[in-house]
């Protein structure tokens, strides 16, 4: 094909999808429609007081939560919490979405406005939602679709697409209902110690010491090593400073990526326990758990009675005592350091030059070395 010929071919295609994607977002009704101007979900509003579970389920996540004594949970994480008010301000969104116009009735349109199936490869929906009585009576059930950013000023909630899910017709609404697009921004941040407030950390295997260091220069974040499994690593080493601090950063903003009910994670005998102890005397355990193909950590927090780091322990221990925490792969991998990478030789005594067998970078012309050709290179 030639060039002018595939550029018009291009542009007839791009043409056609345009088409398409407009007349999905062509009212199929007049605005003067009865309908028009109505709840999306009239159900739900009067009775907001009985949304007792909400089911969401989207192309990266499915997430149940159920209300229990004034609080949003998830019954299959062990009944963890929500974050604070995210689930109750997507239930009250969802009542105050209002129909302006009816949209494309076609599925294979549904994609143009992100109101298909979000469980699809690809998938053509955001977020399918579902809010129900604790007897099961189902208030609102709904596609959320693409934000719509053509709504008229008129309209100062902004709008979206929706449709219900036993209906082939989408609407477009007044009004948007958000929801996360990962599942670990349902939950608070769990845990946030900066590293200025680690004094030592330590590694365990079960109830054995491998591993301890203490913080000697608050200063500069200086760690010094207090001991090291000789079985492990060499008798010389100092600590890795870096990669300590490295380690230790892993508890700044800590969220994480799943939750699950703590006893359903059983670690070994011999399971390894990260233990920081901060300067207010709170200290840390944080045991990893490899199980169904990820790390999952098991939080113990500790202080003296009347300390300064007690009521830190007591408001951790809320949080984490009922629940193992699924972590990413950046948080997992900074925990999970080996011992090798937490210490390092001494540096060399000032004026003294490390030894090396590595070739030197430059050797001058004329310089006969063996195993090295003129320019420095190995010799073929």
């Amino acid at each position: 094909m030639s060039p002018r010929g595939f550029v018009i071919l291009l542009a007839v295609t791009l043409l056609a999808v345009l088409g398409a994607a407009l007349l999905a977002v062509q009212p199929t009704l007049s605005g003067a429609d009865p309908v028009s101007g109505e709840p999306m979900f009239p159900a739900l509003g009067p009775r907001l007081a009985d949304a007792a579970t909400v089911t969401v389920t989207t192309p990266q996540y499915e997430v149940s939560w159920a209300r229990r004594d004034g609080a949003w949970v998830s019954p299959e994480r062990g009944d963890y919490p929500a974050r604070a008010s995210l689930v109750a301000d997507l239930v009250v969104n969802l009542a105050r979405l209002t129909r302006l116009e009816a949209r494309t009735a076609r599925p294979d349109w549904y994609q143009y406005i992100r109101v298909g199936d979000p469980t699809a490869t690809p998938p053509t929906g955001v977020a399918r939602v579902t809010v129900a009585t604790a007897a099961g009576e189902v208030l609102a059930d709904g596609v959320l679709g693409a934000r719509s950013f053509s709504i008229a000023a008129s309209h100062g909630r902004g709008g979206s697409f929706v449709r219900p899910a036993a209906d082939a017709q989408s609407w477009l609404v007044e009004g948007t209902a958000p929801v996360p697009t990962e599942l670990p921004e349902w939950f608070d941040t769990l845990i946030d110690i900066p590293g200025p407030e680690i004094a030592a950390i330590a590694v365990l295997e079960g109830d054995r010491t491998l591993f301890e260091v203490n913080k000697t220069d608050r200063t500069n974040g200086i760690y010094t090593l207090a001991y090291a499994d000789p079985a492990q690593v060499a008798a010389d080493v100092v600590a890795n400073t870096n990669t300590l601090r490295s380690m230790a950063s892993a508890l700044v903003g800590l969220r994480v990526s799943d939750v699950r009910a703590r006893a359903s994670v059983v670690p070994g005998a011999a399971v390894r326990i990260d233990r920081f102890t901060t300067t207010s005397g709170l200290t840390l355990d944080v045991q990893l758990v490899e199980a169904d193909g990820g790390t999952w950590a098991l939080f113990t927090a500790s202080a003296p009675a009347g300390g300064e780091g007690a009521a830190r322990a007591a408001e951790i221990t809320a949080r984490t005592s009922d629940w193992a925490f699924r972590l990413d792969a950046s948080r997992a991998t900074r925990l999970g350091q080996p011992l090798a990478n937490l210490v390092q030789p001494p540096a060399p005594a000032a004026g003294a030059t490390a030894p090396s067998d590595a070739p030197p970078l430059f050797v001058p012309p004329g310089t006969d070395l063996p195993g090295l050709n003129l320019l420095g290179a190995p010799a073929p």
